[in-house]
């Protein structure tokens, strides 16, 4: 059993051994590829071998100074090998790979890494490549923020800092996979061949009887799982009739299973399931001979056609009720399949709502999904399946877990258990598990005192406990929590971790990054203006961007990045705490202000602005993860940030949400009442001010911030979107000054239209018969530059 399961090794990366690699791995594939050819083309019943597929993981470059450039990536790609950029790991999701190679030059990535080994296949081996050997001495593989790079961009750490992270990996590398070291072309040869052996008996089906015991008790279960699945889609589609709207039923399923346990073949199989269990049914869903379809369409939605390559195999294996083969579109039985991306606008456009009850949707990697996504789906389509893992490389599983299930009124849930794609114990599946996203059955008690702590890098890489609590409360309690987490909390130097104690046991944590002081004057307005950014410091560039205010980037900040505790311990008053205790730490440590950006839903908003912070920004789109709008709060610390500043902050939040809710009008938007209060004081004074003083200190301020950023968006260096709100003002004032003082100036009806009455970009299009936005954008300037008292 041993032989056939999954392993990793490192390969030390000298030229000759690379030169090996580029010339034996292609006539390798093409030689496993002579096995499976026959079944490909049969589409044989009981197979589930797919071919054998080469993964190559690297950062290419074209400069040729990484073994994999450009040049030899064109040189060496063929059907069997196939190259991407570490960034790029989810398009291979719902994929399988028979061998994978990693080059990690330039660090390991947990994210990419955590996602591709559940691609990898029975018997399957990972190659490291790396220049040493000693892999804590690699780079940390993260993108450092602008203060703590060495220039703009820089990936590389500071002299004498190591990559924690690299040491945990290597320490349970050697622990988990002792003397798995390859150091040249024999011990490669010799491990390859050896892996080509048992490729060829796997693609054969001449594997050991214990080997084939395991698979067949997953394959069982797999069975199992679908018929239930297909028994419950059918009687719940019939426990409803055809006058029911779409959000009065219920046949919504979660199938739930760790990488590798056969999700998405099995969904593949779905439509052969269906149409079998229909015919089970005998009299009551059959008319004669003829079987009583009851969805006439399904929907496989996949991130990409690469994606869909497991599902075709499920689909495929039953061939002879297969028909009508297209790229996207086939016929099984009576039944239309189709594939579509999550993008297709021809999923919630083309099929009237009341018109996709007979339609199923088979959502693949659901949880790597928007939620807001997912949300229409529900409201769009009544039958749907939703197969994920629900925690790791999606990214945002947990915002799959922690708020789209508990909006849905009912879902009914499968699980598969057993692995399918190799034997279990899994070395490689325990090592990521330990590694990434380790497992407690109870909290431990940790020997610190009560209170609020803040951890540096080296207590969190020994202290296992503390680690794992770490994780496990950032997993439970967050929405988007990912690997590449515990990678930034070791390696990253403008982040640190608080843990929380209460009694020796472990309550919750804050994840803070250390954002600010940059004193670059001239980088200041260049962020400011929109035409710069560097890495890290989100809090203070989008503020700085927003409203035109460079001298933000001043501050010393500490942005909150992440607040948790643990399920047991909420709505218990311990997160107001934290935010107590950290603000005593922040005030001894000089910070000037404390921020944190989150997607804005009426819970968070409340719990913010009950611990006194300020709400500051509150944007429009929507964020992709959360389905919220983003939200920006301050906590000004006393004497440490000007008054000045802060004004200035508060006066065009006030305004942008005026404008907003312009746009919003009809759309009943909810003010805070914070930013009401301000609204009507603000309006007070400036009402006060056109009647009497009309160029006012205040005014001149508003006044003469207002020009500047219209002049930025007029010259080109602010965007239309981050100007609307000056030019709203500036117009608003113009308006009722002209009205006041009985003046006669004549402001273009395209700024009257979109500022006064707050007609859409759509209808302002439609209306002066302009072609896009950017054709809008044109007239709009051109219509602020006959305002000559604008560009004096």
């Amino acid at each position: 059993m041993k032989h056939y399961l999954r392993n990793l090794y490192l390969v030390k990366s000298d030229p000759d051994l690379l030169h090996y690699c580029m010339q034996n791995f292609d006539q390798y594939c093409k030689t496993l590829n002579q096995y499976t050819s026959c079944n490909s083309q049969s589409h044989h019943n009981n197979s589930r071998n797919t071919q054998p597929r080469l993964l190559w993981i690297s950062d290419f470059t074209a400069n040729g100074d990484n073994p994999l450039s450009n040049q030899c990536k064109s040189k060496y790609e063929s059907t069997h090998i196939t190259f991407i950029h570490a960034k790029h790991y989810r398009q291979i999701l719902g994929q399988e790979f028979s061998l994978i190679i990693y080059d990690i030059s330039s660090g390991v990535r947990a994210n990419p890494w955590y996602a591709v080994i559940g691609t990898l296949q029975l018997g399957g081996t990972m190659l490291l490549l790396t220049p040493t050997l000693a892999l804590a001495n690699l780079p940390s593989a993260l993108p450092m923020s602008y203060v703590d790079s060495q220039g703009e961009g820089s990936t590389i750490i500071k002299d004498g800092y190591h990559s924690h992270f690299n040491r945990l990996f290597a320490d349970l590398f050697n622990q988990t996979f002792p003397n798995q070291i390859i150091t040249n072309t024999q011990q490669l040869h010799t491990h390859l061949n050896e892996w080509l052996k048992i490729q060829t008996q796997r693609l054969t089906n001449d594997l050991p009887v214990s080997v084939n015991q395991q698979l067949s008790i997953a394959i069982s279960e797999q069975a199992y799982i679908g018929s239930h699945l297909a028994k419950k889609l059918i009687s719940s589609f019939i426990g409803h009739s055809s006058s029911d709207a779409i959000g009065e039923m219920s046949n919504i399923h979660l199938l739930k299973a760790d990488r590798g346990r056969g999700k998405s073949d099995l969904l593949g199989q779905l439509p052969r399931l269906l149409l079998n269990k229909i015919s089970e049914c005998g009299s009551d869903l059959a008319s004669g001979s003829e079987i009583k379809v009851i969805f006439d369409q399904i929907i496989y939605i996949t991130q990409s056609n690469e994606a869909s390559h497991t599902i075709r195999n499920g689909l495929y294996r039953f061939h002879d009720q297969l028909t009508d083969h297209e790229n996207r579109t086939e016929n099984i039985g009576p039944i239309q399949v189709r594939f579509c991306a999550p993008d297709d606008p021809s999923l919630f456009t083309d099929i009237p709502i009341q018109d996709t009850i007979k339609t199923l949707l088979l959502v693949d990697e659901a949880a790597s999904l928007p939620v807001y996504w997912l949300q229409q789906a529900t409201a769009h389509y009544a039958s749907i399946v939703l197969a994920t893992t629900t925690h790791g490389y999606e990214n945002n599983g947990m915002g799959f877990s922690l708020t789209f299930l508990p909006s849905l009124p009912h879902y009914t849930s499968h699980q598969l258990i057993k692995p399918i794609r190799f034997c279990a114990p899994c070395p490689l599946e325990s090592f990521a598990q330990n590694l990434l996203s380790p497992v407690q059955s109870s909290t431990p008690a940790l020997p610190l005192d009560g209170g609020l702590h803040m951890l540096n890098h080296k207590q969190l890489l020994v202290s296992p406990e503390l680690r794992t609590a770490v994780m496990e409360c950032l997993m439970e309690a967050h929405y988007q929590t990912a690997p590449d987490d515990l990678q930034r909390l070791l390696d990253a130097p403008d982040m640190q971790c608080g843990v929380y104690i209460r009694n020796k046991q472990f309550i919750g944590c804050i994840w803070i990054v250390r954002e600010g002081n940059v004193h670059d004057k001239q980088l200041q307005q260049l962020i400011a203006q929109g035409t710069r950014r560097v890495n890290g410091h989100l809090s203070v560039q989008q503020l700085a961007y927003t409203y035109g205010i460079g001298t933000i980037l001043n501050n010393q900040t500490w942005r909150i990045n992440r607040i948790a505790v643990l399920p047991k311990y909420q709505n218990a008053g311990f997160g107001t705490q934290i935010l107590a205790e950290l603000l005593k730490v922040a005030k001894l440590a000089n910070i000037q202000m404390i921020t944190s950006a989150f997607g804005a839903s009426k819970k968070l908003l409340r719990f913010w602005q009950h611990n006194n912070y300020e709400v500051v920004k509150l944007g429009r789109q929507v964020n992709s993860v959360t389905g919220l709008v983003n939200a920006i709060v301050i906590q000004p610390i006393a004497s440490q940030i000007t008054h000045e500043l802060m004004t200035h902050i508060q006066e065009w939040h006030t305004v942008s949400q005026e404008w907003n809710g312009l746009l919003d009008k009809d759309c009943k938007q909810e003010i805070l009442q914070h930013d009401k209060q301000f609204h009507d004081q603000l309006h007070g004074q400036l009402h006060g001010q056109l009647h009497g003083q009309l160029h006012g200190q205040l005014y001149d301020h508003l006044y003469a911030h207002a020009t500047n950023m219209i002049k930025k968006f007029l010259d080109g260096s602010r965007s239309l979107d981050y100007a609307e709100m000056y030019i709203y003002w500036y117009i608003q004032y113009r308006v009722k000054t002209d009205t006041l003082t009985r003046q006669s100036a004549i402001t273009p009806s395209i700024l009257i239209d979109r500022y006064i009455h707050g007609h859409s970009l759509e209808t302002i299009m439609t209306h002066y018969q302009l072609a896009n936005k950017k054709a809008v954008i044109v007239a709009i300037k051109t219509a602020l530059q006959q305002i000559a008292s604008l560009i004096k």
